[in-house]
């Protein structure tokens, strides 16, 4: 049995949740299923030794000008050559016309919204590519996978699908205290859509901070200069605010272990793989009621509404005078961690294509 992922966008070195959902399902499968030849169909980038090495894994680099190009014209001339009994799309579009069976992964659908007026105009035609294709490809496709309930609810409702739920993992590796720093500050995973809030964000921390100017925001993913032009000329807090830009995961690791707490108040998420990270590294996390998130974070966060900034202040001040509030936050965290796990997200994700296929690998000869 030959089974095929399309990873395009892995090897590049600014990483997103869907990246990291793609490295971690290829980084456990081949383990699994060791008489299964994996194929992983991935665009030439810098970052090309993130997988790890096994027998029956092939990865498989084509190139092309540009995203569209790769999914619609590079990637069904390989699926042709290769002939693949399945090939699995995991991040939510996938090619017109596949050859081979086809699972998707529709992490969410915030693309069929309109799109912020703070996009940029690549984040505008990657959105409207999407909401065209989407509805098209789901049709076609032999199965549908998503990462929550609440993601599930929306497909079932928007594109008339069932999509099975496998949630994301958590991984060992923000397991690992790195080395303490003493300075006080919040963290905030920044991004120029809408949906992450960051102007909700800038409200908390300024309510916050006319009682605390001592304690620091960091924001990461950002130019400073577009964080500097949210603030206004008249803001106070330029000095108070850190633009460390892109940061790779070991000084994310960091940044998550010495945090006060992480700052999640988006709008709308399918999941939110960052508080489940967060949550292995020991730090607290405030994010929205409502959405993804909720279903995400149970207990172990502090739930605010994500339109009301002073509620995420409230929850700043709560998290920072109170440090028995602190070690709770921690503690319920960690342990909401243990629930997710990557192996058993592989697991089912493989049940998937076994279902979609008829068969399972080890009962049936060899293809």
């Amino acid at each position: 049995m030959r089974i095929a992922l399309e990873a395009q966008r892995i090897f590049r070195p600014n990483k997103g949740g869907m990246d990291e959902y793609a490295i971690e399902l290829i980084s456990h499968l081949p383990a699994l299923f060791p008489e299964i030849d994996w194929l992983v169909f991935v665009r030439p980038g810098p970052d090309d030794k993130v997988l790890p090495e096994f027998p029956n894994l092939q990865v498989i680099p084509l190139s092309s000008t540009n995203y569209l190009t790769w999914e619609q014209i590079a990637l069904p001339r390989a699926l042709k050559t290769y002939r693949p009994d399945l090939v699995h799309a995991t991040s939510n579009t996938a090619p017109f016309f596949c050859p081979s069976h086809l699972v998707i992964t529709l992490h969410d659908l915030i693309f069929m919204d309109r799109p912020p007026t703070t996009a940029s105009w690549y984040q505008r035609m990657g959105r409207y590519y999407r909401k065209w294709l989407v509805p098209k490809v789901t049709k076609k496709a032999n199965g549908l996978l998503t990462v929550s309930h609440h993601s599930a609810k929306q497909i079932q409702s928007e594109l008339g699908r069932e999509a099975k739920v496998v949630y994301h993992g958590s991984a060992p590796f923000w397991n690992q205290p790195p080395v303490e720093t003493p300075d006080p500050y919040f963290l905030f995973l920044g991004n120029k859509d809408g949906r992450k809030n960051v102007t909700g964000v800038l409200s908390a921390f300024q309510q916050f901070h006319a009682h605390h100017p001592e304690v620091t925001l960091w924001i990461t993913g950002l130019e400073r200069s577009w964080v500097l032009q949210q603030l206004g000329t008249a803001s106070t807090l330029k000095n108070s605010i850190q633009t460390p830009g892109f940061v790779d995961k070991i000084r994310l690791r960091q940044l998550y272990h010495n945090a006060l707490g992480l700052l999640y108040p988006s709008f709308n998420e399918g999941f939110g793989l960052p508080i489940i990270e967060a949550f292995a590294g020991n730090c607290p996390v405030i994010t929205s009621s409502g959405t993804g998130t909720e279903e995400v974070a149970g207990e172990a966060a502090i739930l605010i509404d994500p339109q009301k900034p002073a509620e995420v202040a409230a929850a700043m001040e709560n998290l920072y005078q109170q440090p028995s509030l602190r070690s709770t936050c921690q503690v319920a965290g960690k342990q909401r961690a243990q629930a997710f796990s990557w192996q058993l997200a592989a697991k089912e994700t493989a049940k998937m294509y076994f279902q979609v296929l008829g068969r399972h690998p080890n009962t049936q000869a060899n293809s």
